[in-house]
């Protein structure tokens, strides 16, 4: 029986729903139902795509994917999805390309910009990481996870000045953004900036106490660490 395409758009959306609730049973059977009915629909294969991603159904996902890029090959958020499908399969490379294509046909994708930043630093293609975040961050300016991987990849070309400030903003977006704060700690000292550095790994340890012992042995390790002779000294200039 033939569905027409207004019912095709409410089941659709009940299986977007499902999806955003958690039963993916429920939204992959309606899915099956509907590219069974209508195989080249782009928006259904999408959605079949994001479905078997969430079961991590990897071929699945890819197919579906290709099938949905068929109909819309410069839709963003599916060539988004594709970069993230090929980046579980290990295919670092095909994933890089489909991020760079999605932000080029939307320049204002904060996803598209931030992934692609993401799977260049995987690659330790790290100036690269960095110009793609830095894009990123101008794009969506509070997004505390683009300013902490910005400050990674900073931290890994020795810009220690402008890691800091990276992670800072991290912060400033996200005050309870414990990696940063330790990230921030790690900068500084390497900085030789130790009194700044304390307070960052002080506020690590106040966001979760469980950080200690690894903030107590960054302080403490390499050549801008510092010598506690007493312990409980260590623990007073942390735990306060």
């Amino acid at each position: 029986m033939a569905i027409t395409d207004a019912e095709f758009g409410t089941a659709l959306g009940a299986a977007l729903q499902h999806f955003n609730h958690g039963h993916l049973a429920d939204a992959e059977a309606i899915c099956v139902r509907l590219v069974h009915q209508a195989p080249a629909h782009p928006a259904a294969r999408q959605l079949a795509a994001v479905i078997a991603l969430a079961r991590n159904d990897l071929q699945s996902a890819s197919n579906h994917v290709i099938e949905s890029l068929r109909g819309r090959p410069q839709h963003a958020p599916t060539l988004v999805l594709a970069g993230k499908i090929a980046r579980a399969e290990a295919q670092s490379q095909l994933a890089i390309a489909y991020f760079e294509q999605a932000a080029k046909f939307d320049p204002a994708s904060v996803e598209a910009v931030y992934q692609l930043g993401l799977t260049l630093y995987a690659v330790r293609r790290i100036q690269d990481a960095a110009t793609a975040l830095d894009r990123t961050v101008a794009l969506a300016p509070s997004y505390a996870p683009a300013w902490f991987s910005l400050g990674l990849a900073r931290q890994d070309l020795q810009d220690l000045d402008g890691a800091a400030a990276a992670f800072r903003s991290a912060l400033q977006h996200q005050p309870d953004y414990v990696e940063a704060a330790v990230n921030l700690g790690l900068v500084l000292q390497e900085a030789r900036r130790l009194e700044e550095a304390i307070q960052a790994y002080r506020l690590a340890v106040r966001l979760r106490p469980e950080t200690y012992a690894r903030v107590a042995h960054a302080l403490t390790a390499g050549s801008a660490g510092r010598l506690w002779l007493n312990p409980e000294h260590l623990r007073a200039a942390l735990v306060c």
